[in-house]
């Protein structure tokens, strides 16, 4: 639709079709974040698709974790597929309101769809995502990791050993603080440190000092994780 100054109309936004997502493959090539089906604190819209292929990514596994789900339950599916594409093996198909499980694929590649008929619509979809990496036989060896805290000086001693049986390449290792036991999108990635190669059974010990003053932390009990964080080989 076309108007100018000399219109003087209002205009029917239930007229036009405002694309939330794409019907084209919205391509994911990280290893940690999130989306949604684009509609923000709206309703997604009637007769649509959207489509996320994870590509691209040198890991061995995704996870998708559901956030906020509500669709109508009839008619609105979001489908998940391990592989590039929706004729590769089929995860799970979910409607309604109930939060789906935690969605795990047995390779690097995803493909998620999510359609929409023209009857009803509802709040939409978030998922997070990330990546479990090769070499998951990689091990901080027998709980060394030692720290403390004085004066906002967080004091670290790590072994990280490589108790595989390839080589692991460069990757880097993340400290984090959390408020639980595991990595969340909003926890303080507060220091990395990069490892350029462990041959199977070689280990390397390192200590470090990390300055907490500048970070903005708010007053609570975390736990330290330390991992790997990315890799390339």
């Amino acid at each position: 639709m076309e108007i100018n100054e000399n219109d003087n109309s209002c205009i029917d936004i239930s007229t036009f079709d405002i694309p939330f997502c794409s019907e084209e493959p919205q391509f994911i090539d990280d290893c940690l974040g999130g989306f949604d089906d684009g509609s923000g604190n709206d309703n997604y819209a009637d007769n649509f698709e959207c489509k996320w292929l994870f590509e691209g990514l040198i890991v061995s596994n995704i996870r998708l974790t559901f956030s906020e789900f509500n669709t109508e339950s009839c008619c609105d599916f979001i489908r998940i597929y391990d592989g590039i594409n929706n004729s590769t093996p089929l995860l799970g198909v979910y409607s309604r309101t109930t939060l789906p499980p935690t969605i795990q694929t047995s390779q690097s590649n995803a493909f998620v769809e999510f359609d929409t008929d023209g009857s009803a619509t509802r709040s939409g979809l978030e998922i997070e995502y990330e990546c479990i990496e090769f070499f998951s036989d990689l091990q901080f060896g027998n709980g060394s990791t030692q720290f403390q805290v004085v004066n906002n000086i967080l004091n670290l001693a790590t072994i990280t050993e490589n108790d595989g049986v390839l080589p692991t390449g460069v990757f880097q290792i993340g400290f984090i603080l959390s408020g639980d036991e595991v990595r969340n999108i909003g926890d303080y990635l507060i220091s990395t440190k990069t490892i350029n190669n462990l041959e199977p059974g070689q280990e390397v010990e390192d200590e470090s000092e990390i300055d907490l003053s500048d970070i903005a932390l708010p007053t609570a009990e975390y736990f330290l994780i330390v991992r790997k964080e990315w890799m390339r080989l």
